[in-house]
């Protein structure tokens, strides 16, 4: 006689069964984010090495740039020797310094009453290896008797070109001293006029 098999019986899963397979879920997705944690951990490690190379190798060309820039300090022999040579044509020029009387001279007003006193002192160029003193004597010994007579004569000739007001306007010194230094120099080499200082200026239109 044939034995009739027995129903198979499913029995629900139970709770702990469940819960266990949601811990098994919840749990598998924890090994990706460690492995992109650690990931991300070594790219910014990596880009603040690169970036303090990139920093120090920056500074290095800048220091070695700065350092052989002429006029500093550690700059190459050639540089320091021009600047020494640069220095020695910076030098003061040596000057000495011929004074003229006051002298009276008639001004181009019209009518022809308009006149001028003037005093100076011209500060000349000396030759090389002069130095700074008063060229202040009258005989000629000095050798500036003859430039004396000449300056004079060249003020002289300039001033009988003025008109009063060109003399008594706002700048009108300052432009005699300029019309008076190209004048000497033009007549007479030897009058490189480096300033001029008066010692009386007075105008009478």
């Amino acid at each position: 006689m044939a034995t009739t098999p027995k129903p198979t019986i499913l029995k629900p899963p139970s709770a702990t069964s469940a819960a266990a397979a949601g811990d098994a879920q919840d749990a598998a997705p924890e090994h990706p984010s460690k492995q992109q944690r650690g990931m991300t951990h070594w790219i910014f490690l990596g880009a603040g090495i690169l970036f303090l190379l990139a920093c120090v190798a920056v500074g290095g060309w800048q220091w070695r740039r700065h350092a052989h820039a002429p006029g500093v300090a550690g700059a190459s022999a050639p540089a320091k020797a021009a600047a020494v040579k640069t220095s020695k044509l910076a030098a003061p020029v040596a000057t000495v310094e011929l004074p003229l009387e006051p002298f009276v001279v008639n001004l181009a007003d019209a009518g022809g009453h308009s006149y001028a006193r003037i005093g100076l002192t011209l500060r000349l160029a000396a030759p090389a290896g002069a130095k700074d003193k008063d060229a202040s004597s009258k005989d000629g010994a000095d050798g500036t008797g003859d430039l004396r007579d000449i300056a004079r004569d060249t003020i002289i000739s300039v001033l009988n070109q003025q008109q009063s007001a060109d003399l008594l306007m706002v700048g009108g010194k300052d432009h005699l001293k300029q019309l008076l230094r190209q004048s000497m120099t033009a007549r007479d080499p030897r009058l490189q006029v480096v300033d001029i200082y008066f010692t009386e200026f007075l105008v009478q239109p």
